[in-house]
């Protein structure tokens, strides 16, 4: 196992984690929003300033500059990996 290999396998562990979180945070506001279902209404809830128009599509507009980023990042740490650390020696073919 290399080094690189090593650290993608922490990487995807740490991912795993975040989702897990993720999905328990989603189950526990889904509960949430049930349980308070036709309470809203009377509850007294402070002003928020809302834009009066809001594009409807923000979320995937943020979400494609993140992948464009997420790109840009992958290029720059390919490149400075280019730079710095020689290719791993290929594997001998097994027979």
């Amino acid at each position: 196992m290399t080094f690189g290999s090593t650290l993608i396998d922490a990487q995807r562990q740490s991912l795993e984690m975040v989702t897990e979180v993720q999905d328990r945070v989603i189950k526990a506001n889904k509960e949430m929003a049930h349980q308070v279902n036709g309470m809203v209404e009377t509850l007294p809830l402070p002003e928020f300033k809302v834009p009066a128009v809001f594009d409807a599509d923000f979320v995937g507009q943020a979400f494609d500059l993140t992948a464009e980023w997420l790109e840009n990042s992958r290029k720059f740490a390919e490149e400075m990996v280019a730079i710095w650390m020689p290719p791993a020696p290929k594997a001998a073919a097994k027979k």
